[in-house]
């Protein structure tokens, strides 16, 4: 069904085997894996679909919330802004058939000042919807920013976490929902955020897990079920660099 490369992948928490897909083509689509296994449906037509208009530059990204019955889509719309110059990222949430926006959806809060696109997105800590940006003031800079907005308060979020390096993914822990595991420039990084209003800061200092000694970048994480390990790739951009990609399982509280 897509026209370009897929940019990102989620199943759905709540429904069994329901699989959302971005592409390049800037759409979004829902697939119903066990009905086109049985020959009940499509392999090239999706359940439902939505166009978009993002740049083909930009990898549009998709996080589910926790029971399933909305859908975050990131760097799916952009704005330009008065001064012709800066771009903002409307972060938009979508009903679960991708049939329209949540009724809570605000436009206004859910956008991401002088920020081209995000790097990757996560819905959590808690309610909290997480996302990795760099905006136009860190351009030049070796810093990446933790943002965390909740889109059913959304005058309360804003907070944000500034870090080191750059932030290549994120996603957060299904067994506690408030433990993060980010792919950064030297490995992957397990912390837990804490968001009160419009601040957010670390409860206890990150730890950061390591593929070898040269400390090479963490593209995509994930977690086991049950929380207790973390998996990922060598971020692929900067592989030649090193002999080999890597795919590496660690061990949360043994490091």
């Amino acid at each position: 069904g897509h026209t370009q490369a897929i940019s990102s992948l989620a199943w759905s928490p709540a429904a069994a085997n329901m699989l959302a897909t971005a592409g390049r083509d800037s759409q979004v689509m829902l697939w119903d894996i066990p009905a086109i296994a049985q020959g009940q449906a499509s392999k090239t037509a999706p359940k439902a679909k939505q166009q978009f208009d993002s740049p083909p530059e930009d990898a549009v990204l998709l996080a589910w919330s926790a029971d399933g019955s909305a859908i975050a889509i990131a760097n799916a719309h952009l704005t330009l802004e008065a001064n012709g110059k800066s771009v903002d990222m409307k972060m938009l949430i979508y009903k679960n058939d991708l049939s329209g926006p949540e009724p809570y959806y605000n436009d206004q809060y859910m956008t991401f000042l002088r920020t081209p696109f995000a790097s990757a997105v996560s819905w959590g800590p808690g309610k909290y919807i997480t996302a990795v940006t760099r905006p136009y003031e860190l351009a030049g800079k070796t810093q990446w920013r933790l943002e965390f907005r909740d889109p059913l308060n959304p005058q309360l979020g804003f907070g944000t976490i500034l870090e080191y390096g750059f932030g290549y993914s994120v996603v957060v822990s299904p067994a506690d929902k408030s433990t993060l595991a980010l792919g950064i420039w030297d490995g992957v990084q397990i912390g837990q955020p804490v968001v009160a209003g419009k601040t957010a800061q670390w409860k206890t200092p990150p730890v950061t897990l390591t593929f070898d000694k040269t400390t090479p970048p963490a593209s995509a994480v994930t977690w086991s079920p049950d929380g207790q390990y973390v998996a990922a790739i060598v971020n692929p951009i900067v592989v030649p660099k090193y002999a080999a990609s890597q795919l590496a399982v660690w061990n949360v509280s043994g490091g």
